[in-house]
Parts: C-alpha cells; structure tokens; sequence
C-alpha cells in the first residue's frame, strides 16, 4: 500500500559525532519515525537513505498541529 504525503521542510543539526536533531513540518498522518529510519526500506525517502546511515528516532517532541484550512502559513 502506498500513501503520500507532503514533507513541507526539515532542517537536520549536527549534535554530535553520531547525533542530529531535526524539525520536521509535515502533513497530518506522516509517519516521523518511518521518515527518520526508512522503515526496512518501506518509507522512501527517508533520512537514513539521505545520510547513508542507519537512524533511529530516540525522542520525539511535538511542537505544534496546524489545520491547513485555518491555518494560512503553517
């Protein structure tokens, strides 16, 4: 089963050796874990695919849910 979404941004920040910390602005429904470890090949693209390197998502922080009828510049 294939099921689309928007990534609308993300912004990756080294913290260190074998550390990022990344925001992610998405469409509702997006899988941020799969987005970050690819999934076992499932998720495409994903940042593991992008770096090169097998991630894992160890925190996740929700800092805000937009509604793209109400909300003009999530």
């Amino acid at each position: 089963m294939t099921r689309k979404k928007h990534i609308y941004e993300v912004r990756l920040k080294r913290r260190g050796s074998h550390e990022l910390d990344g925001y992610f602005k998405v469409q509702g429904g997006t899988y941020i874990k799969e987005l970050i470890s690819g999934d076992e090949g499932r998720t495409v693209p994903s940042i593991a695919d992008k770096v090169g390197s097998a991630c894992l998502c160890t925190e996740l922080i929700v800092t805000a849910i937009y509604n793209l009828e109400t909300d003009h510049n999530p």
